[in-house]
């Protein structure tokens, strides 16, 4: 093995611009087949004979209302109360309309604190099938619903299962945080930009082409959304990590009078 990590090495030097070629082209052509197998991730895994997917059955088939998916909608009064006035009734009027949209079945502010100034309501909304199937339309129609209380100034905040899953997943700002915080590092223990950059680079470029694969895989196998943050720490965490430590062992065989090759 370490002969051939050896040749490997050695190869990616002395061809250089075609391996980061060769990277780039791997990148372009998993972009494309991403587009091509057309994969989604979702959530809509079934393990039988579990006990969780025991009591999912048993919920679909005698209460389909509590199985299927929901939001709750945060409805935020600036000025003045939401139970009397312009804010009641612009929260009334979006209490029905989220209750007259399909696959709703049931829409309450049971929990809600409308006496106070800068008063919050909170509309749980309950639908009759899972998020997997009522997809992003659902979340954009739930959206069109709550137009009375915004157009009344009204401040409207979204949760739960259905706008999560319709939000997507994305880099979380945490893994952005982290980011910044090893190219500080990075910059600092190597002094030199192109040496900071090198395991953020092969590290991001990892990630992409892990990530990417993920989204092909999707096309024939189900993963969760979850998939690509695990990938997300993974990637940053391993690639990083492994980088540094080439790029030290660099380093360290330059000093030592090694040609660049051999280093």
């Amino acid at each position: 093995m370490s002969r051939f990590l050896y040749r490997l090495g050695r190869f990616a030097v002395r061809r250089r611009r075609l391996v980061l070629a060769g990277w780039l082209l791997a990148l372009v052509l998993l972009v494309v087949g991403g587009q091509v197998a057309g994969g989604t991730l979702r959530d809509d895994i079934k393990v039988p004979g579990s006990g969780s997917q025991q009591a999912q059955d048993v919920l679909t088939a005698k209460f389909p209302s509590q199985a299927g998916s929901s939001a709750q909608v945060v409805v935020h009064a600036r000025t003045g109360t939401l139970i009397a006035g312009p804010n009641a009734a612009a929260l009334a009027s979006t209490l029905t309309a989220i209750k007259s949209l399909p696959q709703v079945v049931g829409a309450s502010d049971s929990l809600s604190t409308k006496s106070a100034p800068g008063a919050i309501a909170l509309v749980n909304v309950t639908y009759d099938q899972t998020t997997q199937k009522l997809g992003k339309r659902a979340f954009t129609a739930l959206e069109a619903a709550t137009a009375p209380a915004t157009r009344a100034g009204l401040q409207v905040e979204y949760g739960g299962d259905l706008p999560t899953s319709a939000v997507g997943p994305g880099l979380p700002s945490t893994e952005v945080i982290g980011i910044i915080a090893a190219m500080l590092i990075l910059l600092l223990a190597f002094g030199s930009v192109i040496a900071m950059g090198l395991p953020i680079g092969t590290a991001l470029v990892g990630l992409g082409a892990g990530i990417l694969s993920i989204t092909i895989l999707s096309a024939f196998v189900t993963i969760p959304t979850d998939a690509t943050t695990v990938a997300a720490m993974i990637g940053l965490g391993v690639g990083i990590d492994y980088s540094l430590f080439v790029i030290t062992r660099h380093r360290e065989g330059l000093h030592r009078g090694y040609t660049v090759e051999d280093a």
